[in-house]
């Protein structure tokens, strides 16, 4: 009855909630489902209907927790009502005690533990806790921690060196441990399979001292002689690639010992001293061992420098930080695969440095400086790499009725390259080239027709007949092999080749690849040769030193062969007085001053590519007192004329050498003349072909020291 006086109110919350369902989120319409319910409105059809409405209005877009919030809304609509939901709603009873920590730990430390440190009850419904037990272990084993503190049992005996020494002797007779006075003989017969090892792969002996001379090994054995060991006949030794070989049988069976030569080790100088491009480096070195056999060169011009494989190259460069002698710029020096200019394609077993203190006797007086380092470690199996197509600019001005070019290449209408396919090549036209029109061609320039562009070769250029700018060049794939001409439009004589070559690392005769030394510059440049370690020559002698065999030559195989060399001075006495007295055979310095003067030396002095008529300014200089023996010249290609050649001493004319049309050599005449050291040699080009000009001229010295 008194549930009727609210009626009004229940009534009020009621429009409100009919007001406000139409408007409200989802925690809105799930507070409000709430309260219809807690005043018992739950099922009421206006509130159901409002709240249906709503819920399906909002469903579609809720995120998770709206929809929980809608869905407990739409609980509260229909959930049945109780009195009471849980435990929380219920006062406790005196019999149906609710659950608390402490009751738990009453009912545990007053009816399940025992808390004695002796162990002294006997229950067997208690737990002991974890500090009685502790306590009560820790007693108990106090005073039993060891076997000294355990009485024997009949099994488990304890060890006494009577019941070992008992034991071994209970093995066999032969076996007594204190004093051993025969053998160790294991009990089963071995055949491979059975008897036992001493030691095993994990636990093994260290060190086994015997005073016997034979190990037996099987049916082999191994027998002392000395401090030395004797190998049984038909034992072999297992070389490093795996391969067995047998042991010689005497001294005298050298078919199966490694006498290979050691590789060679060479510290070598090099120096540019001369101003102009293109000339060529200097170099110096000592004798190399044998039988690399390379002679002493001190600021020698050089052709091929072959090196081997292997073997380790120090080059020591004097040029790369200080200029000297007539030279009006800096030479580094770089080890490339390919030819030509540019830093492309060095090799990955060089490595150049700065090194703050450089000498080489004989070289810049043999003071220390600054310069560059190329170290060089040939590899023992050396591959060609991928190589990058070069990318290379060149300078070019114009006046006096010639191209001039700077840079990568240098001089008046030189001739450059070689280039590559598939490289880039930019020609820089400086405004003088204006009047100038700079194209690319086949024609050599006996169809020349000024401003007809005869035989205009076009295949990957831009620029073509600019005057200034650039004309950039991308060489391309097929072309290599071929001369192209760089020509003015107008003007017949401003021109030169250009030599063509595919992307490839070159091989010699015997198919050796063919590397660089080479400045950034063209032209600047020795080919190096990458030669397999050489074998042991004929009359190579082998002298057994330090305990093994070392290859030597004749000279060195009669200085350590006391014997040999007591004969061969008294043959020397006794027989080659017609060529050197006994008075000076006593005199050693006297013997060596005559041997040394019948040795003939060879330098060359060289034009690579096709011949210019040129003022050389590249200079080989006397190491020694010398004379003159023979000079001859040498072509590569023939020309159509006479190639007339000037060779001065200090720079004033001594010979002249002519190589006639058509051919490919010749002698000067009267070769003779002395040089003093330190004199030197340059070679001018006077003459050549006209369509054919020549090509690839040297011209060889041949001298001997007086």
């Amino acid at each position: 009855m008194a549930d009727a006086l609210l009626n009004t109110s229940k009534q009020a919350i009621r429009t409100k909630l009919l007001n406000d369902l139409p408007s409200a989120d989802a925690d809105g319409v799930s507070k409000l489902g709430r309260m219809a319910k807690s005043i018992g409105l739950e099922d009421d059809t206006a509130i159901e209907t409002a709240v249906n409405s709503r819920v399906n209005a909002l469903a579609s877009g809720a995120t998770t927790e709206e929809l929980s919030k809608l869905s407990l809304a739409i609980k509260n609509m229909t959930a049945q009502s109780i009195t009471v939901a849980d435990t929380d709603y219920l006062a406790e009873g005196s019999v149906n005690l609710y659950y608390t920590d402490s009751r738990v730990d009453s009912i545990i430390t007053n009816n399940l533990l025992i808390d004695e440190d002796d162990f002294a009850s006997d229950s067997a419904t208690k737990l002991p806790s974890q500090q009685s037990t502790k306590a009560y272990i820790a007693s108990q084993i106090a005073t039993k921690d060891n076997t000294d503190e355990i009485a024997e049992g009949s099994t488990n005996l304890y060890y006494t060196d009577a019941r070992v020494d008992s034991r071994i002797a209970s093995v066999g007779s032969s076996v007594v441990w204190n004093s051993l006075t025969d053998s160790l003989i294991p009990a089963v017969n071995s055949d491979g399979t059975t008897g036992i090892d001493l030691g095993s792969s994990s636990y093994k002996f260290r060190d086994l001292y015997l005073s016997g001379s034979t190990i037996h090994l099987g049916s082999a054995q191994i027998s002392a002689s000395g401090t030395g060991i004797e190998l049984p006949v038909g034992s072999v030794i297992q070389t490093a690639a795996g391969t067995p070989v047998p042991v010689p049988s005497k001294v005298e069976d050298l078919s199966n010992v490694d006498i290979l030569p050691e590789d060679e080790t060479l510290s070598m100088a090099v120096d540019e001293t001369d101003a102009g491009h293109g000339t060529s480096w200097k170099w110096s070195w000592n004798p190399s061992t044998l039988p690399y056999a390379r002679d002493t060169i001190l600021n020698q011009t050089q052709g091929p420098i072959p090196i081997y494989k292997g073997s380790t190259y120090n080059i020591k460069n004097f040029a790369a930080n200080t200029a000297g002698g007539s030279a009006d710029q800096l030479h580094k020096i770089h080890h490339k695969w390919l030819d030509g200019a540019g830093l492309q394609n060095l090799t990955a077993f060089s490595t150049s440095t700065l090194d703050t203190s450089i000498s080489f006797p004989g070289v810049r007086s043999g003071a220390a400086m600054i310069g560059q380092k190329l170290d060089i470690v040939v590899p023992a199996v050396v591959t060609a790499p991928s190589l990058t197509a070069p990318t290379v600019s060149y300078d070019v001005a114009a006046g006096g009725g010639v191209y001039t070019f700077s840079g990568s290449a240098s001089g008046n209408n030189p001739s450059i390259g070689p280039v590559y396919e598939g490289g880039t090549y930019t020609f820089n036209l400086d405004s003088s080239v204006s009047g100038h029109p700079f194209y690319l061609t086949n024609d050599d320039g006996t169809g020349f027709v000024a401003g007809s562009y005869v035989g205009e070769y076009t295949s990957g250029v831009t620029g073509s007949r600019n005057e200034s700018g650039t004309l950039v060049w991308t060489v391309p794939v097929g072309a290599g092999g071929t001369t192209v001409y760089y020509q003015c439009g107008n003007h017949s004589a401003m021109m030169g080749s250009i030599t063509v070559k595919a992307l490839a690392v070159e091989t010699d005769a015997d198919g050796n690849y063919v590397t660089y030394l080479q400045h950034t510059q063209e032209g600047h440049k020795n080919s190096v040769p990458i030669k397999p370690k050489p074998a042991l020559v004929n009359q190579m002698c082998l002298s057994f030193v330090d305990g093994k065999f070392i290859p030597q030559d004749l000279v060195d195989y009669t200085e350590k062969t006391a014997s040999f060399k007591s004969k061969i001075e008294q043959l020397a006495v006794g027989q080659i007085t017609a060529k050197v007295t006994a008075a000076e055979i006593s005199t050693p310095t006297t013997t060596a001053a005559k041997i040394k003067s019948d040795v003939e030396f060879i330098a060359n002095l060289n034009q690579q590519g096709e011949l210019q008529v040129v003022t050389g300014t590249a200079r080989w200089y006397a190491p020694f007192a010398l004379e003159m023996q023979t000079i001859k010249g040498k072509l590569g290609t023939a020309a159509d004329g006479v190639v007339g050649v000037v060779i001065k001493k200090n720079g004033i004319s001594e010979k002249t050498l002519a190589i006639t049309t058509g051919q490919t050599s010749a002698d000067v005449s009267s070769p003779t003349f002395t040089m003093t050291e330190g004199q030197y040699l340059t070679v001018d080009i006077t003459s050549i072909g006209t369509t054919n000009k020549g090509s690839d001229l040297v011209v060889q010295f041949k001298y001997r020291r007086t």
